[in-house]
């Protein structure tokens, strides 16, 4: 259990170490909201912009619910986190501590960009007309945790109750 924190740990850190010097970078290149540098025409691009709102912008500008939502949030991930497991939760373990990094990320940006916003700076073109929501690091690493959690569910999680009903029978 105690490799498993620490391992934990690691993640959580290098995640919201990627994702803070990420966009340190890319305010301290684009400089201006709306600057983009094109890194693949008409697919990809490095956009400057603040969302002061969450997911797709919603409760754009509402930055006391957010922060309390986040906190909230947070808590909840870092309780779930007591039933992460490297050795028997690979996909679970992994998907918990993405997430709870890419909310401090999140976080940090909410408290130290006060009125500015969380800084987001992927943005892709899909099928040359249709601009994605532009986001970041920390919106990545909670997505991939989201998906890693729900492969736990649907692949792993009924393998691991049955090998736990054989125990008990065979007990």
């Amino acid at each position: 259990m105690k490799k498993t924190i620490i391992f934990g740990l690691i993640i959580v850190l290098a995640t919201v170490l990627i994702d803070q010097i990420t966009k340190a970078l890319m305010v301290s290149l684009l400089v201006t909201e709306g600057n983009f540098i094109v890194v693949i025409p008409e697919f990809f691009k490095l956009k400057l912009h603040y969302n002061t709102g969450a997911a797709f912008s919603s409760f754009d500008g509402n930055f006391p619910f957010l922060m309390i939502m986040t906190a909230v949030a947070t808590i909840i991930f870092i309780y779930m986190a007591k039933y992460a497991d490297f050795k028997s939760k690979k996909f679970y373990s992994w998907g918990i501590y993405l997430m709870i990094g890419g909310m401090i990320g999140n976080f940090i940006d909410r408290v130290f960009n006060y009125g500015k916003g969380v800084v987001d700076f992927l943005a892709f073109t899909f099928f040359k007309t249709y601009d994605f929501a532009v986001f970041n690091m920390a919106d990545t690493f909670l997505v991939v945790g989201v998906i890693c959690i729900m492969v736990d569910i649907l692949f792993f999680e009924a393998k691991r109750e049955k090998k736990v009903k054989e125990i008990e029978i065979k007990e």
